[in-house]
C-alpha cells in the first residue's frame, strides 16, 4: 500500500504511468505506458527511488493491449495502484483493455526483437516485393526529412492474395518505420472488414484508433466487388470506416490491404479518402529463374534436400505468384517426405487430382447451366466453348484454318451477373484446357490508365502479364474512351489492342459494360472490334426469374420467402423493371435487405414465448415493402392514366 500511494504521487504527468506490478527479492517487474517518445531508462530510475527500490540492471520490451490490462488488473489486486480502470480511462484505453485481454473486435501483433537495416531490406528482397516495397524502405531510410517529427507523409496500400507474404510486409513495414521515428510503437492493431458491422464494429474501429495514436493500423479489406456491388447498408459501414480513418491520419499510420480482385472496391475507398497519400506495394512475379531459387530458399528453411522433381511444374516462359509456388512446393515436399525421408510408405497411393478428372470436369460450366436467367449468355458462351473445344480435338483431322481470338464483349445493366459469369467463363476455359490457370484479374480505368504520359503502355502489359492463362476482365470498359483524341484512354485501347495480338492464345479479354456505351466504345478504334470474336448478351431479368433469385438468397442466408412474400415481390419486380438501371439481381438483394429489417421490428413487437424457428426464418408479404421511390412512381402513373 506504501508503494502504491507513492505510485500514485509519481503519477501527476498525464504523458506517463509507471507502476509496480510484481515484486520479489530475486524480481521487479514494472509495467509502464508512455503517450510520446522519452528517455524510459530516466523514467524507471526516478520511479524506484520514489519507492526506494534499490534494483539494477533491468531490460524492458514493449508490451500490448492484451497484456496491459492484465498487469493493471494484477497491480490493482495487490495494492501497488489503486484503481486499474482509472488508469486505463486516463490513456483513452478504459474501452479496449479488461483483465480478461482486449475488449474490441480486432487483432493486435507486437514486434519482437530488433532487425538491423540489412536484414529488413533482405527480407523485402525474399517476400516477392522487389519493385515496390524495396523502393519505399530506400524514402523511409533517406536522411531528408525531420527525424524529429513524429508524421504520416502517406499511408499504405498492400494488394496479394498471399496471408504469409501480407504478414511479411507488416512486420518489415513496422519495424523500419519506427527505427526512422515515423511511428512510436512496434505494436500494431490489425482488423478485417468485409462491409459488414459482423467483422468490426464502428465503435471498435474507433477505439481501435484511439488506442493505436502514434502507431499503426493495419485492416484488411475484403468486400464484393465488380458486378456484385455493395448494398446501401456496406456502402454506409465503409464511408464510416473511411471517416474515421480520415479523422486519425496524422496521429494513426493506415495500412489497407486488398486481394488483387479488389480493383472497383480499393477505388470506392481511395475516392473516400481525398487528400490522403498512398504508397502501393504490390506482389512481383517471378520468372522461371527466380521461381527456382525461391523454391530452393523454401527447401533450405525446411532443412531437406531439393531434387530436379521440385520444378517439374516450373515453365520458362510462365510468372509466378507466390501462393503459386508455395503450391509447387508444398506438393513436392509433400512426396519427398514420404518417398525419401519415410520410404517405408512410398507404395501407399497417393490422391491426386487426375483420378478425379472426369468426375470434377465441367463442374463451373454446370454452375453456369445452374444460374438463373441468362438464356442468350449461355447460349453464346456454349457455341465460344464448343468452336475452341472442336479446333483443339480435331485439328490433326483436318478442322484447319485460321482460329478465332478467344475474346468476348459482356454487354449488359447492372446486376445482371456479368462477373460472376467471367470469373466462371475462367474456371470452364481451364476445365477444357484451353487456358492454363483459369484464373481472373478484374480491372477497371484506374488500373490501365496512367497519370503521367509514358505511364499507361506499361501499366497495362503488366495486368497482361498477371493475367497469362486466364481471364483479364475489364469492367466498364467504354470509361475508357476519352472526349478527344490522343488522350491517354486512347493510348490505353491502342495498347490493350496490341497485347491482346501478342497474347492470342494465352489471355481471355472479356469487356463488359453497359450495351449502348460498349458501342461507342468499339467504334473508337476498329482493330479492336476484328479481334473480339464473341459478343455475350446479358438480358435484364424477368420479374419471376429475380423472385427465383431472391429465393436463392434468402436459402443462403437460412430463410425461406411464404407464398403471399414471393406474390408482392413480382408485383414489386414488374414496377422497378419499368425503370432505367433498376440493377436487376442487385435491386432483388435490397428488397431482401429491407424485408429482414421489417422482419427485425416485427418480431421484436411480437410476444417472446410466441415466436417459434420457423416465424425467424420465414419472411411473409407484410415483410416486403415497395421502396420508397417505386411508390412515387407508382402513383404518378395512376394519376395520368385515370
Amino acid at each position: 500500500k506504501e508503494i502504491g500511494r507513492k505510485t500514485e504521487e509519481f503519477n501527476s504527468d498525464s504523458n506517463s504511468f509507471i507502476c509496480v506490478t510484481y515484486y520479489s527479492e530475486r524480481r521487479l517487474e514494472l509495467t509502464l505506458i508512455i503517450k510520446k517518445h522519452m528517455d524510459i531508462n530516466k523514467l524507471i530510475e526516478d520511479y524506484l527511488k520514489v519507492v526506494k527500490i534499490d534494483i539494477k540492471p533491468f531490460t524492458s520490451c514493449e508490451i500490448g493491449l492484451e497484456q496491459i490490462g492484465k498487469s493493471l488488473f494484477t497491480a490493482e489486486r495487490k495494492d501497488y495502484i489503486y484503481d486499474c480502470c482509472d488508469t486505463l480511462d486516463k490513456f483513452g484505453l478504459g474501452d479496449v483493455c479488461s483483465p480478461h485481454g482486449i475488449s474490441g473486435s480486432f487483432g493486435e501483433v507486437v514486434i519482437a526483437g530488433t532487425n538491423s537495416k540489412e536484414k529488413i531490406y533482405e527480407d523485402a528482397s525474399n517476400s516477392f516485393s522487389r519493385l515496390t516495397l524495396v523502393p519505399e524502405l530506400d524514402r523511409i531510410y533517406s536522411k531528408k526529412g525531420n527525424k524529429e517529427i513524429i508524421a504520416h507523409p502517406v499511408h499504405y496500400f498492400f494488394n496479394t492474395d498471399n496471408e504469409e507474404i501480407r504478414k511479411k510486409w507488416n512486420r518489415i513495414l513496422v519495424e523500419a518505420l519506427y527505427q526512422n521515428n515515423r511511428v512510436q510503437t512496434k505494436r500494431y492493431s490489425h482488423a478485417y472488414v468485409d462491409g459488414t458491422p459482423f467483422t468490426i464494429s464502428i465503435r471498435d474501429c474507433k477505439q481501435m484508433y484511439e488506442a493505436n495514436v502514434g502507431g499503426t493500423v493495419i485492416i484488411r479489406i475484403e468486400c464484393s466487388d465488380a458486378d456484385d456491388d455493395l448494398v446501401r447498408g456496406e456502402l454506409d459501414f465503409i464511408y464510416e470506416i473511411c471517416r474515421i480513418i480520415q479523422e486519425y491520419k496524422n496521429k494513426v499510420l493506415t495500412v489497407l490491404t486488398f486481394t488483387k480482385g479488389s480493383a472497383k472496391t480499393k477505388d470506392m475507398i481511395k475516392e473516400n479518402l481525398i487528400n490522403m497519400s498512398f504508397v502501393e506495394i504490390e506482389e512481383d512475379l517471378s520468372n522461371a529463374a527466380q521461381a527456382k531459387e525461391y523454391l530452393k530458399i523454401k527447401t533450405r528453411d525446411h532443412k531437406i534436400g531439393w531434387d530436379k522433381n521440385l520444378f517439374n511444374k516450373i515453365e520458362e516462359d510462365q510468372s509466378y505468384y507466390s501462393h503459386e509456388l508455395n503450391t509447387i512446393f508444398d506438393d513436392w515436399y509433400t512426396s519427398k517426405i514420404k518417398t525419401s525421408v519415410f520410404p517405408q510408405y512410398k507404395d501407399i497411393e497417393t490422391v491426386k487430382k487426375e483420378n478425379f478428372e472426369n468426375k470434377n470436369k465441367g463442374n463451373a460450366y454446370q454452375e453456369l447451366e445452374e444460374m438463373i436467367g441468362l438464356q442468350s449468355a449461355k447460349r453464346v458462351i456454349k457455341k465460344a466453348l464448343d468452336y475452341h473445344k472442336a479446333k483443339k480435338i480435331f485439328g490433326e483431322k483436318g478442322l484447319n484454318g485460321e482460329s478465332l481470338s478467344m475474346h468476348m464483349i459482356f454487354t449488359g445493366n447492372p446486376g445482371t451477373a456479368k462477373t460472376s459469369v467471367a470469373r466462371l467463363v475462367a474456371r470452364i476455359f481451364r476445365d477444357n484446357k484451353l487456358l492454363s490457370r483459369g484464373h481472373i484479374v478484374e480491372v477497371g480505368r484506374g488500373d490501365l490508365v496512367g497519370k503521367f504520359v509514358g505511364w499507361t503502355a506499361p501499366t497495362i502489359q503488366k495486368k497482361f502479364s498477371e493475367a497469362k492463362g486466364g481471364v483479364l476482365f475489364i469492367d466498364e470498359a467504354y470509361s475508357l474512351v476519352d472526349d478527344r483524341d490522343g488522350c491517354f484512354g486512347d493510348e490505353a485501347i491502342n495498347t490493350i489492342v496490341q497485347e491482346m495480338e501478342n497474347h492470342r492464345s494465352d489471355v481471355l479479354v472479356i469487356f463488359a459494360g453497359y450495351p449502348d456505351k460498349m458501342q461507342k466504345f468499339l467504334d473508337k478504334n476498329p482493330g479492336l472490334r476484328s479481334r473480339i470474336a464473341f459478343h455475350v448478351p446479358f438480358e435484364d431479368y424477368s420479374a419471376e426469374e429475380l423472385c427465383d433469385i431472391a429465393k436463392l438468397m434468402a436459402d443462403h442466408r437460412g430463410m425461406k420467402l411464404s407464398d403471399g412474400a414471393c406474390e408482392k415481390m413480382t408485383e414489386i419486380f414488374e414496377i422497378a423493371r419499368e425503370q432505367k438501371d433498376f440493377g436487376n439481381g442487385r435491386f432483388a438483394r435490397n428488397i431482401l435487405d429491407s424485408a429482414q429489417m421489417t422482419q427485425a421490428t416485427r418480431l421484436i413487437n411480437m410476444d417472446y414465448d410466441e415466436v417459434n424457428k420457423s416465424d425467424i426464418q420465414t419472411l411473409s408479404a407484410e415483410d416486403i415493402e415497395m421502396p420508397a421511390m417505386l411508390s412515387k412512381v407508382e402513383k404518378v402513373s395512376i394519376g395520368f392514366t385515370s
